[in-house]
């Protein structure tokens, strides 16, 4: 915490500190060059900077620090900029979340913890402090949560574990109430545990392990995450690394998509049979309802990973949040003849397997005589 307040009394980007100067005018709290101390500052430090300016207000807030006009500013015109083009579940997108301290930052406070005298305690990580929400998950252990390696341990297969109830606390908003009780929504995500010996049970993504991810002259294993899409609904889908529930660092992914392809809503060429114009009415009201909810526009899936398989998103994409993206369009023929070409439309993720990475060659071959040339 001590740190963060620093920080923020710098009144500066969090690019534009240098923590070095920081450390060396407060080595009671942050330890001399060289130390355990140091190296943990450090290590929290750089976890801090790699954060998206709207998951470092999370963690001033966690901390309670005031934040600085710097912060307030960044969050103003970048962290409150919508992530797409289309109108997904805006009161989600802003929604603050209670766990987004690090494993760096937890072991950094408990190191510093006999060193500083912090004015609040942390909130307790099972009790939401807006919503009283009540983790599902907060009282089980890992090693029930995650899928568990089978008998001939194959780092890629996985068990079936049973699905922890959810407890809920009353709430007085009946659209907040709903929120929770519906599911696929940001606070009751769909939940999907990761088999990768059966895809299909992946259902609905298609999530595959891969031994050999080439990147940047080094060699990683992974996971594949990939979706059918409606073409043009790309903008509206993203993935990213999910912090929210502790017990569960490093395993979870939470995917945010469109709920109905764009396909659904034309509706006159769907309906072109005029027999059909009493089921075409009911599908223009359903159409309309969800226009007018933007609660209803967005779906979101929890992707939980086997034990032995930790998960870290800056190898491949460069941040320690969000998931990079990539899309593909597919053509192929169908029909008794082949004649009729059909297009279809993929999104896709890459999260690496953390500490699995070796160094390849990647150097073209040098002829001797181009040696001496």
């Amino acid at each position: 915490k001590a740190l963060l307040v620093l920080v923020e009394k710098q009144n500066k980007p969090r690019k534009a500190i240098v923590l070095v100067d920081l450390c060396n005018t407060n080595v009671d709290l942050f330890g001399s060059k060289g130390t355990q101390l140091r190296r943990d500052v450090q290590e929290f430090w750089n976890n801090v900077r790699r954060r998206f300016i709207r998951s470092y207000a999370r963690l001033l807030d966690n901390w309670r620090v005031p934040h600085s006009a710097s912060t307030k500013s960044l969050l103003q015109h970048e962290g409150r900029c919508p992530l797409s083009t289309c109108s997904l579940d805006e009161s989600d997108e802003f929604e603050e979340d209670q766990y987004s301290t690090s494993q760096a930052g937890d072991c950094l406070a408990t190191v510093m913890s006999d060193k500083l005298s912090l004015d609040e305690p942390k909130p307790s990580p099972s009790v939401h402090p807006t919503t009283l929400f009540i983790s599902p998950i907060a009282s089980y252990k890992p090693s029930a949560l995650l899928p568990q390696m089978n008998n001939n341990n194959s780092m890629w297969q996985t068990s079936d574990t049973p699905t922890p109830s959810v407890a809920f606390s009353s709430d007085s908003s009946s659209t907040q109430s709903n929120a929770w009780s519906r599911k696929g929504t940001r606070q009751n995500p769909f939940v999907i545990r990761v088999d990768l010996d059966f895809c299909e049970q992946n259902y609905p993504f298609d999530i595959i392990g891969v031994p050999r991810i080439e990147h940047g002259g080094w060699a990683w294993e992974g996971l594949d995450i990939r979706m059918a899409i409606g073409v043009g609904d790309a903008d509206c889908w993203e993935a990213w690394v999910d912090d929210t529930v502790p017990e569960l660092q490093d395993h979870a992914i939470m995917i945010r998509g469109r709920s109905r392809s764009l396909d659904y809503d034309a509706i006159e060429s769907y309906h072109r049979d005029e027999k059909e114009s009493d089921t075409a009415a009911v599908h223009k009201k359903q159409k309309e309802a969800i226009q007018r909810d933007p609660s209803r526009q967005a779906l979101y899936w929890r992707i939980i990973t086997p034990n032995n398989i930790p998960l870290d998103n800056v190898i491949l994409s460069g941040d320690s949040t969000q998931i990079v993206k990539k899309e593909k369009g597919v053509k192929r023929m169908a029909g008794e003849d082949k004649d009729v070409a059909v297009l279809s439309y993929f999104v896709n993720w890459v999260i690496a397997k953390r500490k699995t990475g070796h160094q390849i060659s990647t150097h073209a071959k040098t002829l001797l005589k181009d040696a001496f040339a």
